[in-house]
């Protein structure tokens, strides 16, 4: 079972997608945004410094998914080599991924939400189905980590933006797993030298 962690990210604003109003509406392209996720409530915060948003899960958000072997459209194509600065993908590329999101309500008049979540993709096959045990995963396998925010108004999308992560950001738990096997191949090798 998956012990609760916060997730700490940052990155800076690469593409927006639509600029229709919202709470981030003007917000320039590259403004870092900063924030938390907990990766079992999908819970979280995110802010550009001025504004910041609280969120939870899940109104239409996802929560945590794992996605195997999913192909590439033409617009996710163009919008990865925007994000990263060149051309290696194309549409009908098969990628993994693991999407951690969450959201709140912006107006109950209108149905209004905010969804804000992290995305890590993977070669094709890293998992070999889509059962959220996949999670967490080994951060030397990713290849691009990315943040996005998507806001809605009255069922229409009103703003879309992502950027790429400063890091890989993993939750703590991850780390105190690795530093635990670390730890147990040490008690083990001082064992055998007695």
């Amino acid at each position: 079972m998956l012990t609760a962690a916060v997730i700490n990210f940052s990155g800076q604003l690469d593409v927006i997608d639509l600029d229709d109003g919202g709470v981030y509406s003007g917000t320039p392209l590259g403004t870092t945004f900063f924030g938390s996720i907990d990766d079992v409530t999908s819970s979280g915060k995110i802010s550009d410094g001025t504004t910041l948003t609280s969120f939870n899960c899940c109104i239409a958000a996802g929560g945590l998914t794992v996605s195997n072997n999913f192909a590439l459209d033409a617009d996710e194509a163009a919008l990865l080599n925007a994000l990263t600065g060149s051309q290696r993908y194309s549409a009908g590329d098969i990628l993994d991924g693991v999407n951690i999101e969450g959201d709140i309500a912006t107006s109950t008049e209108t149905d209004g939400r905010i969804e804000i979540g992290l995305s890590y993709l993977f070669d094709a096959d890293t998992f070999n189905n889509e059962n959220p045990d996949n999670y967490p995963f080994d951060p030397n396998d990713v290849q691009v980590a990315l943040f996005f925010i998507y806001e809605e108004d009255s069922g229409e999308g009103i703003y879309s933006a992502v950027g790429e992560l400063n890091a890989v950001p993993l939750p703590p738990s991850v780390w105190l797993f690795g530093v635990g096997i670390v730890s147990l191949i040490g008690v083990a090798k001082r064992k055998k030298l007695k």
